[in-house]
């Protein structure tokens, strides 16, 4: 049940820093189809956040948890900035999956 759990947290935050990362870039695909896109999205600033600073030279171990924080902090900044819209009622057939 715990792997369960770390698994939705994980898709849960890269959701959150990819609708964070559309919004900062003031993507104007729909706000359904942009929560959405966020999970990829998030994923792909991730993996290219942690590429740059592999590549400069430092061990992953050495950055994973201050880039996370990082990213968190981010992702809160924008939502506290930019105020995105949550359609709830809209995404309602997507969390039955």
């Amino acid at each position: 049940m715990s792997a369960l759990a770390v698994s939705f947290g994980f898709f849960l935050f890269l959701t959150m820093l990819g609708r964070a990362t559309l919004a900062l870039c003031c993507w104007r695909g729909g706000i359904l189809r942009s929560w959405l896109l966020a999970p990829a999205t998030g994923l792909a600033t991730a993996v290219l956040c942690i590429m740059m600073l592999n590549q400069a030279g430092l061990p992953v171990r050495a950055f994973a948890g201050p880039m996370t924080w990082g990213l968190a902090l981010f992702a809160l900044g924008i939502f506290l900035w930019r105020r995105p819209v949550f359609p709830a009622r809209a995404l309602a057939p997507f969390f039955a999956l």
